[in-house]
């Protein structure tokens, strides 16, 4: 079965009208500080950005949950389902009422793309 485009868009749609969480996403970035050196920071590349922050919870069926042996890997256990064109990489940050997290994997590759699912890990 093939979706058209707007099916595709009415689907976009939907999705984001279930985002009632706004995020920061913050990029890593490097310049020289003129005496050899590099001064590292993270930058906003987009603020005020609609998104969905969910808690993934063992059990409840969330194939991306990793298990190492019998506990879950606190590496994943957020999931920020954000626009499907929404401009995000590995290693990029995320702020949430306060709380910053780092993005340890997305998926974005499925067909029909209606959003792009973000793992995300809090920094302590």
């Amino acid at each position: 079965m093939t979706l058209s485009n707007t099916e595709i868009a009415r689907a976009r749609a939907s999705q984001e009208a279930l985002f009632r969480d706004v995020v920061v996403i913050s990029r890593h970035s490097s310049e020289a500080d003129g005496y050899g050196g590099q001064i590292e920071d993270y930058r906003n590349i987009a603020t005020g950005v609609k998104a969905r922050l969910a808690v993934i919870e063992r059990g409840r069926g969330n194939i991306d949950l990793e298990e190492r042996g019998d506990r879950i890997n606190e590496d994943s256990t957020r999931m920020l389902t954000l626009a499907f064109d929404q401009d995000i990489l590995t290693r990029d940050r995320v702020e949430h009422d306060g709380v910053t997290y780092e993005v340890v994997g997305i998926n974005d590759g499925n067909s029909y793309r209606t959003a792009k699912r973000v793992r995300l890990r809090r920094i302590e």
